[in-house]
This record gives C-alpha cells, sequence and structure tokens, in this order.
C-alpha cells in the first residue's frame, strides 16, 4: 500500500497502472484491455481471479484520499482498497488466466521458465467482462 501511495502523490497522470515485478506473464494486450475499459467515473479498476482482486490494477488520483485512510487505519489490503472504492473488475477467461501467474519460489521460477521456453508465457488473448466488485 506505501508504494500505491507513493504512485499516487509522484504521478501527474490521471490514473496510474499498477504492475507486479513477480508476474512476467502480463501482456500488454491485458495493459491495453485494463486501460480501455476504465471510465470516467471509476477509482479503480482490478483483475479478479478466483474471487480476489490483485495485480494488474488501475487506480485514479482521485483514489488518493482512501489510501491515505486505508494507511493511517493499517489497512494494507488490496482486498479491503478494492471493496472500500467500490472497484470495477475485469475477469480474465480461462485461456488467458496463465498471465497471472506468480513467481513466489524456485519451484515458480522454474515453472516460470519452462513456460516461457515453450512459449506459453507470450500469448495474449482477449478479456472479458467489466463488473463492480462486490
Amino acid at each position: 500500500m506505501g508504494g500505491v501511495y507513493t504512485a499516487l502523490t509522484t504521478s501527474d497522470a490521471d490514473a496510474v497502472l499498477f504492475l507486479s515485478c513477480d508476474m512476467p506473464f502480463v501482456s500488454s494486450a491485458l495493459m491495453k484491455a485494463l486501460i480501455s475499459r476504465l471510465r470516467p467515473r471509476m477509482k479503480a479498476l482490478f483483475i479478479k481471479e478466483n474471487g480476489r482482486v490483485g495485480f494488474p490494477f488501475l487506480l485514479r488520483q482521485t483514489a488518493l484520499p482512501v489510501v491515505e485512510r486505508q494507511l493511517a487505519r493499517g489497512q494494507f489490503s488490496l482486498q479491503k482498497l478494492a471493496r472500500v472504492l467500490r472497484a470495477q473488475t475485469i475477469c480474465l477467461p480461462p485461456g488467458q488466466t496463465h498471465e497471472l501467474f506468480n513467481i513466489n519460489t524456485p519451484a515458480d521460477w522454474e515453472m516460470a521458465r519452462e513456460r516461457w521456453l515453450s512459449g506459453q508465457g507470450r500469448k495474449a488473448g482477449d478479456v472479458c467482462c467489466a463488473q463492480p466488485l462486490s
């Protein structure tokens, strides 16, 4: 959450796209789809996978006061931030969920390496629905 705060306070952009450094398969097509689905009145747009929101996500500058309040309360969860912001979500179709693969362990690293070498990590698909976070 500290990084979210820093990005919003140091950027002049209307909205900031947040990516995770341990998710190497997020495609430019997915990033473009997120950006194209952010509507003027939306404060936040998150990817939703297995019932949880996470990276990548977009926040508008107008979300900064909410981020500040969450930090002051010691609430560092992206799940809670998304709920408080009444964020919209995007669900990925099954054929595109590989883009959200997260590397946390040496075994994950090996799996990612194998996917990359086999070409599985370089496929882009279509993003489906945008919907309110419940």
